[in-house]
């Protein structure tokens, strides 16, 4: 219907124009001719039907991107630390111990008397046992007695034994021997005088007895008468 009508105004609107000229002509030369309404016909836009949309391409999925490498950071310059020197604080003064005025025992001397006895007596030959015996008196504290021998010029230590016992050789019957008072805890120490053994001699050789040959006596021969 809406182009009915536009058809229609247009052809009046023609009509118009076409008359416009006859009329002024009617109406004389020295009319000035009115100028015909110029009459506007907007041409409505029919919308037109919309046509159906294309649908879009979905977005196309970017690759994902490489990631690009960090920078590297700038090196940083190195800073040495200088030494600090180091600050001693004043130490406080330490308290010191309290001395205690109890008196420290002085490990008590000795006083007693050692000798060296040979135990039996008679002549000694290479071969014999012989036992040396320490004797001490008047002993004030306890002790241990330690024997001793001269060898190679030096004191040999030999046993601790209240009595030392060996077997008289040629290499031993020679030299000197002591007995040594070592009292609270070798603390202190008592020699006693140095003891040599009597002459050795070489054991005497038993004779065996004579053994007497018996003679079986003959009978006498008798005589002829």
């Amino acid at each position: 219907m809406k182009k009915n009508l536009i058809k229609l105004m247009a052809a009046l609107l023609a009509a118009l124009i076409l008359a416009a000229p006859v009329m002024a002509l009617a109406e004389g030369e020295s009319t000035e001719p009115t100028p015909a309404p110029v009459v506007e016909v907007k041409e409505e836009a029919t919308p037109a039907a919309e046509a159906p949309k294309a649908e879009e391409p979905a977005p196309a999925t970017e690759a994902p991107k490489a990631e690009e490498p960090a920078p590297a950071a700038a090196e940083q310059p190195v800073v040495t630390e200088q030494p600090v020197a180091a600050t001693v604080e004043p130490s406080q003064p330490t308290a010191e111990p309290v001395a205690t005025n109890t008196p420290v025992p002085a490990p008590e001397k000795f006083t007693g008397r050692v000798e060296v006895k040979r135990v039996g007596g008679g002549e000694l030959h290479f071969g014999d046992r012989v036992t040396l015996k320490a004797v001490v008196s008047k002993a004030n504290v306890k002790y241990s007695i330690r024997w001793e021998a001269m060898i190679n010029g030096a004191w040999k230590k030999l046993g601790t034994d209240e009595k030392y016992e060996f077997t008289v050789t040629k290499e031993n019957a020679g030299l000197s021997y002591r007995a040594v008072v070592v009292a609270d805890k070798k603390a202190n120490e008592k020699e006693s005088d140095v003891f040599k053994l009597p002459t050795v001699t070489e054991a005497p050789v038993e004779e065996e007895p004579a053994t007497e040959e018996l003679v079986a006596e003959q009978p006498a021969a008798e005589e002829p008468a």
